[in-house]
């Protein structure tokens, strides 16, 4: 009796193994196809225009935005007490273009606008959701 449970259980773990083994040349085949079709960028310089990723139901837009680089640093804290405290907001990403030059204080990031005020500098963001 114990051989033939032992080779059931190594047939289903042969099974198993073979399906995992086709799941993931599948997902090697589909990110070399996603990778073929959208290059990725070279450095963080790239010319790209910013990226939004919002972090809000879609029919209601947030009253808040952040903006900072597309790396972790100084406007990763307000991030984070963001999602803590469960604000819906929009999180905007810039690349190496700029854009953000002439609306920021200084022409420096991150920026955090909350319907008419616009807040910079990281340690005044992250206090800013306590007083609202």
């Amino acid at each position: 009796v114990y051989v033939k449970e032992n080779t059931y259980m190594l047939r289903r773990v042969g099974i198993a193994a073979s399906v995992a083994a086709a799941g993931a040349a599948t997902l090697q085949r589909r990110a070399a196809e996603s990778h073929a079709a959208a290059p990725a960028p070279e450095s963080l310089a790239a010319q790209r225009p910013p990226s939004v990723v919002r972090v809000a139901p879609l029919d209601d837009p947030p009253d808040v935005t952040l903006e900072y680089f597309a790396l972790r640093g100084l406007g990763e804290l307000p991030r984070l007490i963001l999602e803590l405290t469960g604000i819906p907001y929009d999180s905007v990403y810039h690349f190496g273009t700029g854009v953000y030059k002439p609306y920021a204080p200084f022409g420096q990031l991150p920026v955090l606008r909350d319907g008419p005020l616009l807040i910079c500098e990281s340690g005044a963001i992250a206090r800013h959701p306590d007083s609202r």
